[in-house]
């Protein structure tokens, strides 16, 4: 099943996979000119590439010839010209620290150089670390000349980004490039999504049923164009009567139905105890369900029997209906979890509620009427924002 998780992984395994290359100084034509045919190649491939075993050869080739031509270069490069194009050959084999110790002395310059700022912000984006690679950028003093450069760190921070507002900005300069390289084309889809969800988190419907629209028509994957149309009859849920929740089983509470609780504020947590983005939303929802019962919002985590079980401490395989219920309830014991679970055998409403990954958040207003709906962990803080602004507003 196609997730946004998974798309936003390959998002990112693109982006540590192309990191470009400055026009260089005379004395160093010929490795930045093979650098630049090995990235070239790379990306042309890229377009060409059908399944994960082309992906990895592809890569695989990529790397023995930036080995190749690591071999023939000075390991204790003098011009800045020399470190920089070594620091980015590093990056692009993963060699972080490696990299950021040839940076130092550069980066420790009363103005360090604009090049080796942005090999240090790539380098912070291969790590993972996004607040330290968004604070480099924003001190920049002048644009990243290299439109390569530009369009990964854009894609980046559109894709990852701690703060939606963020992600907004650079999903904006992305979508809105006029001179995007090539090989970028193959995100437009994966952007134009992005911010079809950004402004369906705002209630801003119609604008965002104009991005998603846009990205169904640039998505060239067919799992991801099918996701995309799951994504979009979702959409068209908002505003609706909520459909009803068909569970067999209830953890922490008698059986419950939408109807009985019009007049509250209601969130769906769509989740299985196998899926670990699931796990790391639920301290969340514990949160929200302390904090906000009171003033009416109800939380339900809706799970299904899928035939097998694991979770974060066991794998056990394959098991019956029953064993599976029982190792459902100790989960939902031993993580703490006081609000309503419901547990179905069929995953009807996974169908209904046009479920194509996990999680998926469902958000019903006091009227019965779906509000949003976020797949994927999304930002903790923006959903407590839409929540409260909706237990703000009385039927």
């Amino acid at each position: 099943m196609t997730t946004r998780a998974s798309i936003t992984a390959n998002v990112l395994v693109f982006i540590l996979a192309t990191v470009g290359c400055h026009n260089a100084n005379a004395d160093l034509a010929r490795f930045h000119s093979t650098f630049s045919r090995i990235q070239q190649d790379f990306n042309s491939g890229l377009t060409k590439v059908t399944d994960r075993e082309n992906y990895l050869q592809l890569q695989q080739t990529r790397d023995r010839r930036l080995n190749e031509l690591l071999n023939e270069m000075p390991e204790n490069p003098k011009s800045d010209p020399a470190i920089v194009l070594r620091a980015r050959i590093l990056v692009n084999l993963q060699r972080i620290p490696d990299a950021e110790s040839l940076l130092k002395p550069l980066l420790n310059r009363k103005e360090p150089p604009t090049e080796a700022l942005t090999v240090q912000v790539l380098a912070h984006m291969a790590a993972q670390r996004k607040q330290d690679a968004l604070d480099i950028f924003r001190s920049l003093k002048s644009d990243i000349a290299d439109p390569t450069d530009r369009h990964n760190i854009w894609l980046y921070f559109a894709m990852v980004a701690d703060d939606a507002d963020v992600q907004r900005e650079f999903a904006r300069k992305f979508a809105e490039s006029t001179e995007m390289p090539p090989h970028f084309s193959l995100f437009r889809a994966n952007v134009y999504a992005q911010l079809a969800r950004l402004d369906q988190s705002e209630s801003r419907f119609e604008s965002a049923r104009e991005w998603l629209n846009k990205a169904i028509e640039n998505a060239g994957d067919p799992a991801m164009r099918a996701s995309l149309e799951a994504e979009r009859q979702r959409m068209e849920m908002l505003g609706q009567p909520s459909p009803r929740l068909v569970a067999e089983h209830w953890i922490n509470q008698h059986p419950l139905t939408l109807d009985g609780l019009k007049g509250k504020v209601v969130l769906i947590d769509f989740w299985a105890p196998w899926c670990k983005p699931c796990r790391m939303v639920i301290p969340d929802m514990i949160r929200m369900h302390k904090d906000l019962k009171g003033k009416g919002l109800e939380i339900i985590g809706l799970t299904r029997l899928h035939g097998y079980y694991r979770d974060d401490i066991q794998d056990r395989g394959r098991v019956e209906a029953d064993e599976e219920l029982r190792l459902i309830k100790e989960f939902i014991t031993r993580n703490n979890i006081e609000y309503p679970v419901a547990v179905s055998r069929e995953g009807q409403s996974f169908d209904t509620y046009k479920i194509s990954g996990i999680p998926t958040l469902v958000l019903i207003d006091r009227m019965g009427r779906i509000a949003n709906i976020t797949v994927g962990a999304g930002h903790p803080d923006s959903l407590r924002r839409t929540i409260e602004a909706l237990l703000e507003k009385r039927p």
